[in-house]
């Protein structure tokens, strides 16, 4: 089995190659890729409505690259077992060769969204759980650009979509003290 989806996958290398254009062919197989790293910086809620929010997230992206990718358009989600968290549609991005570039990502939460949630995001307070699960989802509808110093190359369009589980790390101080606040109101109840 292993051996199908590799020759598929080398298949599909290949067949790429062929549709890529010379400049950018040439870039991509003068290079030694090393994957780019990514790191959260900070969010800024940007409109509020009786709907929802929209909010911006802040990435720092470090490529090591001696290439750079531009004209990228990428969708994505972050999901639960319940539903959607947030979403965000047709951000551009850009990255330069060798160097830091800030990115930033549109979201858009809606309440109804939030609501169907809750369960998720209980469970692991309840049972005092340092992480969520969630899936996150990334489409990448893309004419992509490589370039370098010298020279630049366009790709034909590419569609990718990639889901992935991940941890989202939980607050734990501010957790306690909610559950310490929450506990201290039920005591005065009874």
């Amino acid at each position: 089995m292993k051996t199908k989806y590799l020759a598929k996958l080398i298949s599909l290398f290949f067949c790429s190659l062929l549709l890529m254009s010379c400049t950018a062919a040439k870039i991509l197989s003068q290079a030694d890729f090393k994957k780019p790293q990514a790191e959260f910086v900070d969010y800024q809620i940007t409109k509020k409505s009786l709907s929802g929010f929209e909010a911006v997230i802040n990435l720092k992206v470090f490529n090591p690259n001696t290439f750079g990718i531009k004209d990228l358009s990428l969708n994505y989600q972050l999901a639960s077992e319940h539903g959607v968290i947030f979403r965000g549609d047709n951000a551009a991005i850009a990255i330069q060769p060798q160097a830091t570039t800030y990115l930033s990502l549109p979201i858009k939460i809606r309440y109804k969204s939030l609501l169907k949630v809750i369960p998720d995001l209980a469970e692991p307070i309840v049972f005092s759980q340092d992480h969520l699960l969630a899936k996150a989802t990334v489409g990448l509808n893309y004419a992509p650009t490589i370039y370098n110093k010298k020279e630049q190359g366009g790709l034909y369009l590419i569609t990718n979509k990639i889901t992935k589980e991940v941890k989202i790390p939980l607050p734990k101080k501010k957790i306690d003290k909610f559950k310490r606040k929450l506990k201290d109101k039920f005591k005065k109840l009874f």
